[in-house]
């Protein structure tokens, strides 16, 4: 393997949209709750879960000093996944809207909440929820809950969530937003932008996998999905883990002390590398080219996308990701009105804090070769 820059081991990761390298600062803030501070955080009679409890406190000012709202409002879960899950299927026997390229655990939660109907709203080529439908849609009966995500994880197009909270509240729906892409990337702040409930996850912002939470407006009355103890107001049983959540919280912290110099620092790494592949690899963008997360670029190269990234990693240490198999085709790409030739030619490429100009330098370098080895070997 050729030699390549990488933060920690030798690799170059554009993969972040999948999941991000745990910061160091977050390990350190974890380590201790892990080790030493063990308690149970609503054990009061003793010091250990005194001290859980304060840190417990803390992260969850740390996130939602990061949302703009008041901690009492944001709710721990295991992840983005189970947050979506409880804010779907905490209404039963309602009518639900959602857009076509919701992720899976939104599409999937909406058809499986208890009773309810579900109705699917189209986007555009860009991937930009068609409000001329969502309006018609919302107008055709009873809606009580409406789920559009805030960003799409893979061609990185941001919906415009004002305007859509706007029709939603007008018609007396509760609106909810999977902002598992967006949130610490660019400013999400619920009360802000009209949002009811919102899905939030640690991992894609350099904090421990298995930790997320719910944003739940005040006066928002939500079904639990967990019952049992009295953990997170009674709302989300079972006992929380401690260390995890104080990660969220470190994490959130820096993500939120980053982001005014991080934004645009990425979307200029990410507009280098647009025009730079189009020029040099006959790239072509999927995704609106403005209105997009700064770190997700999904491009489509005349070759397998699966050999290409295969080929990428195998013989420069770079990760990024695709769907290119015949089983997995992008189902986004598909929506957005792509074949399955030209959806099985796209990957994605995604930065974080932790990437670097000479990462890109490095891919740019590698990007040619690549593709040409990847033809051959798809040849053979």
């Amino acid at each position: 393997m050729k030699p390549v820059f990488g933060v920690r081991t030798a690799e170059v990761y554009l993969d972040n949209a999948a999941t991000t390298m745990i910061d160091p600062d977050v390990f350190d803030a974890m380590r201790p709750f892990i080790e030493e501070s063990y308690g149970d955080h609503e054990a009061g009679q003793h010091h250990l879960g005194r001290q859980a409890k304060e840190a417990m406190g803390k992260a969850r000012e740390q996130v939602t000093e990061l949302l703009g709202c008041k901690a009492d409002r944001v709710f721990f879960t295991s992840g983005g996944t189970e947050a979506n899950n409880w804010a779907l299927k905490g209404f039963p026997s309602v009518r639900i809207v959602i857009s076509a390229i919701e992720s899976p655990s939104v599409a999937k939660s909406a058809a499986a909440a208890p009773l309810c109907t579900l109705k699917v709203v189209p986007v555009d080529s860009f991937g930009q929820v068609r409000m001329d439908e969502l309006e018609k849609t919302l107008n055709e009966g009873p809606v009580k809950l409406v789920s559009i995500q805030y960003a799409n994880g893979e061609v990185g197009t941001v919906q415009p969530i004002k305007d859509i909270a706007a029709m939603v509240h007008a018609r007396g729906a509760v609106f909810h937003v999977d902002a598992e892409q967006a949130f610490g990337k660019i400013p999400v702040i619920p009360e802000d932008d009209g949002i009811d409930l919102l899905s939030i996850s640690a991992h894609k912002i350099h904090g421990p996998k298995g930790v997320g939470a719910l944003y739940i407006k005040e006066g928002i009355s939500l079904a639990p999905l967990i019952h049992g103890g009295s953990q997170e107001g009674g709302l989300r049983a079972g006992t929380i883990p401690v260390h995890q959540v104080v990660g969220f919280g470190m994490a959130a912290e820096k993500a939120r002390c980053s982001m005014k110099v991080e934004e645009p620092r990425q979307r200029a790494l990410l507009k280098k590398l647009s025009v730079s592949l189009t020029e040099m690899a006959k790239g072509v963008r999927n995704g609106h080219p403005e209105k997009c997360l700064p770190n997700i670029l999904n491009m489509r190269f005349p070759v397998d996308a699966f050999m290409l990234a295969s080929t990428l990693n195998k013989e420069y240490g770079i990760c990024v990701s695709c769907g290119s198999r015949k089983s997995s085709l992008s189902p986004v790409l598909k929506v957005l009105g792509q074949t399955d030739a030209h959806a099985s030619q796209a990957i994605r490429i995604s930065l974080s804090r932790h990437t670097t100009e000479e990462h890109i330098r490095f891919l740019l370098g590698c990007i040619q070769p690549a593709i040409k080895m990847a033809l051959a070997r798809s040849v053979s």
